[in-house]
């Protein structure tokens, strides 16, 4: 096989070599039915261009700085990326992340998360996902937690598919950061992601919050369905759907608007799950940035669907903040 050419279960991907690694953008790992659970991805045939990232999730309201992101957007957005020193027959460590964003914004794709120094530094095959946000990912119909069950969904494409990217899938380390933390906390509570990785990084995520019930959430779902119209869930257009959800998101006072749910999905809550032991027995580290949260005080909570200008940052945050911001 061409070097730099890779056959995964659904087809064979060609990849883009850069200094000392090579990285597999755009793979789609399954295939995602509004308001529905992810399907499996649709096979190809001949060689598929994976030089290029897939589109991102739709995105809600921009809520503080530095979590826009830019790209194409879509409901088709199940893409995952691989980054690799070398895809050969060697069994690395595996690294897979899970990106923040309030479970509203973000995307595998930002530059922030480019995975070359992890790959090349320390010779690990880094993964890193998309999975859907917003209302088409967490609102309380049907099975609720679509987001996360995407995230299971690219769990289970690492595990058949990594070793012919170098990787191990017996070695898995999976970690995330805020929204992506708080994932690992509920992949460690999900009895079905057990067995798919083997140590879990748990990295600036409300571990004492308790997930809320459909009930609890029952006036955001009936501000987005009146919007939208119940009898239009499917039918109504993409942009009508993220107009629904701006409205659902206009009473500040309920965020987190959309978020995962407590489902029997889980074991029980996270925090209750990881201090009676019935969440996955993998080694775990938990940690936090200091004065991270510094930037969303220096925001009213009221206006963080319009993010602060660098000059109005300046004005309300600590200049060490502003330092670690602009680096």
């Amino acid at each position: 096989m061409a070097a730099g050419v890779v056959e995964t279960e659904y087809g064979k991907l060609a990849g883009e070599q850069r200094e000392r690694h090579w990285v597999y953008r755009g793979i789609p790992f399954a295939r995602a039915q509004r308001f529905g659970v992810p399907e499996p991805a649709e096979p190809w045939t001949g060689v598929r261009d994976a030089t290029r990232f897939g589109a991102i999730a739709r995105q809600g309201a921009v809520f503080a700085p530095g979590v826009g992101v830019e790209g194409e957007q879509s409901e088709d957005c199940l893409f995952l990326n691989v980054y690799t020193p070398i895809a050969d027959g060697a069994r690395r460590p595996v690294m897979f992340f899970i990106h923040g964003g309030a479970f509203t914004v973000g995307a595998a794709s930002a530059p922030l998360y480019d995975a070359a120094r992890l790959a090349v530094l320390h010779d690990v095959v880094v993964v890193t996902t998309n999975y859907r946000l917003g209302a088409l990912g967490y609102l309380a119909i049907g099975e609720r937690n679509r987001g996360t069950l995407d995230q299971l969904a690219a769990l289970r494409w690492v595990h058949t598919n990594i070793a012919r990217f170098g990787g191990d899938a017996r070695n898995v380390t999976l970690f995330g950061e805020s929204a992506g933390g708080s994932s690992v906390c509920l992949l460690l509570a999900m009895p079905s992601a057990r067995g798919l990785f083997a140590r879990a990084i748990v990295q600036s995520a409300p571990l004492t919050l308790e997930l809320p019930t459909a009930e609890k959430m029952q006036t955001v779902s009936d501000t987005f369905t009146q919007a939208l119209g119940a009898d239009r869930l499917q039918t109504a257009t993409t942009e009508e759907v993220l107009q629904a959800q701006r409205k659902a998101e206009a009473d500040w006072s309920r965020w987190p608007h959309f978020q995962p749910l407590a489902s029997p999905l889980f074991c029980d809550q996270p925090r209750t799950a990881l201090a009676t032991r019935q969440a996955s027995a993998v080694p775990l580290i938990i940690g936090y940035n200091r004065d991270e949260w510094n930037l969303f005080a220096a925001a009213d909570v009221r206006s963080w669907s319009a993010p602060l200008s660098d000059q109005e940052l300046a004005a309300k945050a600590p200049a060490h903040v502003i330092e670690v911001y602009r680096a």
